[in-house]
This record gives structure tokens, sequence and C-alpha cells, in this order.
């Protein structure tokens, strides 16, 4: 259980440095747009959960094997 823990810990740790920028000062030229990247697929995902997704989503489907 500590390794998963440790794991996730990693996970959330590179995902917040990856967007960060390479060198200081940020300008237009030498801008990480790794969050512009991110946050664009978020608004994405979001308005596709809104338009389509929460009237199509039927939640778990219960599976008999015989």
């Amino acid at each position: 259980m500590h390794r998963h823990l440790s794991l996730v810990q990693f996970t959330v740790l590179v995902c917040i440095l990856f967007v960060f920028p390479t060198v200081y000062p940020v300008d237009v030229f030498n801008m990480n747009y790794a969050i512009v990247a991110v946050g664009g697929l978020l608004v994405i995902v979001t308005i596709n959960w809104f338009w389509w997704g929460r009237y199509s989503f039927k939640g778990l489907v219960k599976t008999v094997s015989i």
C-alpha cells in the first residue's frame, strides 16, 4: 500500500512540474505551452460532458455469465 501511495504522489509531483516554465523570465518565445494544451483539453472535455456525456452515460452495466 505504501508503494502505491508514493507512486501516486510522484505522479502528482511530475504533473505539477510538467507545466513550469523552463527558463526565467518567461516570455512568448520560451513559455511552456503544456498548461495551454492541458487547459484546452479540460475545456473540451467539460463541454463534451455537458453537451453529450451526461445524457448518454448509463453507468455500470451488469453482465451475467452462465
